[in-house]
């Protein structure tokens, strides 16, 4: 069995994607023993669990400190594996995500790419992009989590079998407990403001997303003010963590709460009943190397989606299965939405393709033979794919 340790700094969402998931599935069936080390609370733990690994992964580190794990598993004979889902090396001079740009995180997260036996990221865009500091590149396509979304997944024994190291300390929890208080304030103050009856009968445009994304929604807040005045009192906007400030004063718009928490995030997806979704995207060369993991999302719910098209969602998006419509183009952001909302059926059809088209390919149940193989061959092991 292989034995995997992967460290991370726990950025929210992006860790249940690329690691949780498909290593509790992994750990589900059998097929590998995972050690899950958060390193913002682990203090000298860390490096216990490097020493018991066959491979261990290391998830966007950008400090020098952690980056020093990644080079004390090598020299203790580990092989090594850098995990990246995004061109950290090429933030945009407008992305909130300014820390990444500081001199020092760049060579840190530079020199793990360059050190690592394998890179793991999640596009071929992205993949050409890192080879120019490590030619050793494998591409591991986002996985939706069915569980996550209250869905049953496939797999053997109950519970995670995953070694969690630090996650659960008592200034986690406290922390944890502060941002679930501060949740539970937001969304009780947006339910006084916006009566859910109020709603009920509305047609909902929906967007699910942080405030990183604040740089990719110039063309689809003019498009959304367009249509809220045309259709008043049709339609509404919800709009879960991020909302742009042009829109937030409308009364026609529900802002509920985020959560750094995925499940719980994704239970609020689940639960917010979008009959039309967007994911927006400005041209640039940063979000070209991005996934398409936002269409998944809003696909396993049943949403039919208009996409920015842009390479993200080119290779699944078919027109059978949702909208591509000009990135940066307010015209055509309103026309593909109107059209949507005057067209229940084909809403409907489009969702319901989509779906198909995420539980046939792009679980983590489906995918999850793909991973196994590449972190065995990194790991020096043949890959045992047979159930647990």
């Amino acid at each position: 069995m292989l034995r995997i340790t992967a460290l991370t700094e726990n950025i929210p969402g992006c860790t249940h994607v690329r690691l949780i998931a498909p290593l509790t599935a992994l750990a589900r069936r059998g097929w590998a023993s995972v050690t899950l080390c958060y390193l913002s609370h682990t203090g000298p733990r860390p490096w216990q669990a490097v020493e018991e690994a066959d491979l261990v992964i290391c998830q966007r580190l950008y400090r020098r400190e952690h980056l020093a794990l990644l080079s004390w598993a090598q020299l203790r004979g580990k092989r090594t594996v850098y995990e990246i889902d995004d061109d950290l090396l090429g933030i945009p001079a407008d992305h909130p995500s300014a820390h990444y740009r500081d001199p020092e995180v760049r060579a840190v997260i530079r020199e793990g790419i360059e050190r690592a036996d394998l890179v793991t990221t999640s596009t071929p865009t992205l993949a050409e992009i890192l080879k120019a500091y490590n030619p050793r590149v494998a591409v591991l396509e986002n996985a939706v989590d069915p569980l996550a979304f209250g869905r049953r997944g496939k797999g053997g024994r109950p519970g995670t079998l995953v070694r969690v190291v630090g996650e659960r300390s008592v200034r986690n929890l406290a922390q944890r407990l502060c941002r679930r208080m501060a949740e539970l304030r937001v969304t009780a103050k947006r339910w006084v403001r916006f009566p859910q009856s109020a709603w009920t009968q509305r047609l909902i445009v929906g967007y699910a997303g942080s405030v990183t994304h604040e740089r990719d929604f110039h063309a689809v807040s003019t498009a959304l003010q367009r249509l809220l005045d045309e259709f008043r009192g049709r339609i509404a906007c919800r709009f879960i963590d991020f909302c742009p400030s042009e829109l937030r004063i409308r009364p026609d718009i529900e802002v509920w709460a985020g959560s750094v928490h995925y499940r719980r995030y994704a239970a609020r997806l689940l639960g917010a009943g979008f009959d039309i979704a967007v994911a927006p995207l400005k041209a640039d060369r940063f979000n070209v190397a991005k996934s398409d993991i936002k269409y998944l999302e809003y696909s396993i719910c049943g949403y039919p989606t208009v996409a920015a098209d842009m390479e993200p969602f080119r290779r699944s998006v078919s027109s059978e299965r949702g909208v591509l419509v000009a990135p940066e183009d307010p015209l055509s952001w309103y026309e593909a939405i109107r059209e949507l909302i005057e067209a229940p059926e084909r809403r409907r059809a489009l969702a319901d393709a989509a779906q198909c088209y995420v539980f046939s390919y792009r679980t983590v149940d489906a995918l999850l033979p793909r991973w196994m193989a590449v972190w065995a061959q990194a790991a020096g092991r043949e890959a045992n794919s047979r159930d647990g």
